[in-house]
């Protein structure tokens, strides 16, 4: 199912930086990104926010994060959704 990114914002209290996308899908793993992605970095044993850029890199079409895209190292401006959280970088 197609999202635009656009209509996730409301619902999640997100902001959208840069131009709207459409999503085919959501993925937490920057290893399988594709054109069409979503990537959610998640925080475990490691920090996802480090592999934002990775998954950008490899094609992912946008990043939903609480982490300021600042700090994501892309030479791009893809679009993404952002939620400020207090306290993260």
């Amino acid at each position: 199912m197609q999202v635009p990114l656009a209509a996730l914002t409301s619902p999640l209290r997100a902001t959208l930086i840069g131009a709207d996308a459409t999503i085919d899908r959501v993925i937490t793993d920057s290893r399988l990104a594709r054109p069409g992605d979503l990537f959610v970095p998640l925080v475990a044993e490691r920090d996802g926010h480090d592999f934002v850029a990775a998954a950008l890199a490899a094609g992912a079409t946008a990043a939903l994060s609480g982490a300021a895209p600042t700090i994501w190292g892309s030479t791009t401006t893809p679009a993404c959704c952002w939620w400020p959280t207090p306290g993260r970088r």
